[in-house]
């Protein structure tokens, strides 16, 4: 988790400005876009970066500053700290982040530093190329995994399958995924059918049970139960609060 943390401040922060074009097809009014993606806190558990803090929401902002005080102390009683955090927001949608925190950071003074990631969504980790990590060699390695299985999440395609693809064992090919992108094979592909069962919510133009069967869950029950697990709410709350923010847009 670390390692993913590490790779992205250079992606998320200096990359994203030059490669706003590319990205813009997918810039949505219901996906968590937010400009800067890194919030980094010092050893007081005080914001440095960005120095408003990051674009979300008031509760939002509040779990994160709790948990950025918790990482500190644990950190400075010589324990490490790196975590996934689900962070709901006002209207009950999850936001992912991941944090870790460094014992000693010379650029930001002495003491313990916190570094919380809001994860990529699956679109933004398929536009990376490798000259953008090109200090991660194992990740560059895996780049064509995260490719073919953004490509091919409705048919669910096997972990060993995935692994073959660039040259590794299940086992280790679990074990490197998890440590360099902050989340196991399953959850990348979870993470890729609900952004495109997201995608297909908005749009109004098809029911739950043909979502379900083109995102590749087995039933709409299983869709309803996994979308819920993955973004809080269930797939009819979701549409409903995505047609709120479009129409408040359009007022706007």
């Amino acid at each position: 988790m670390r390692g993913m943390v590490d790779s992205l401040n250079d992606f998320l922060i200096k990359s994203r400005p030059a490669r706003n074009t590319e990205l813009a097809v997918h810039r949505d009014p219901w996906t968590h876009t937010a400009q800067v993606r890194v919030c980094i806190y010092d050893s007081d558990a005080k914001v440095v970066f960005p120095s408003d803090g990051l674009d979300v929401d008031s509760r939002v902002r509040e779990q994160l500053d709790q948990h950025a005080k918790e990482a500190v102390a644990y950190c400075r009683r010589g324990q490490l700290y790196a975590d996934r955090l689900l962070l709901p927001d006002a209207r009950g949608e999850l936001w992912v982040f991941h944090c870790a925190v460094y014992r000693d950071y010379p650029a930001l003074g002495h003491g313990p530093v916190a570094f919380f990631c809001l994860q990529p969504e699956c679109f933004e980790w398929v536009a990376v190329r490798p000259a953008d990590i090109a200090a991660q060699d194992e990740m560059v390695r895996l780049l064509p995994a995260i490719k073919f299985m953004q490509q091919e999440f409705g048919r669910l395609p096997m972990l060993h399958e995935t692994a073959d693809l660039v040259h590794l064992s299940p086992f280790h090919f679990h074990r490197r995924f998890t440590e360099l992108f902050g989340q196991t094979p399953k959850h990348f592909l979870l993470s890729c059918q609900t952004y495109e069962a997201k995608r297909l919510l908005a749009s109004r133009r098809r029911e739950l049970a043909r979502i379900a069967s083109d995102c590749g869950f087995a039933h709409q029950s299983h869709f309803t139960s996994r979308f819920k697990q993955a973004t809080g709410l269930t797939p009819t709350r979701w549409r409903s609060l995505a047609d709120e923010i479009v129409q408040n847009g359009r007022r706007a």
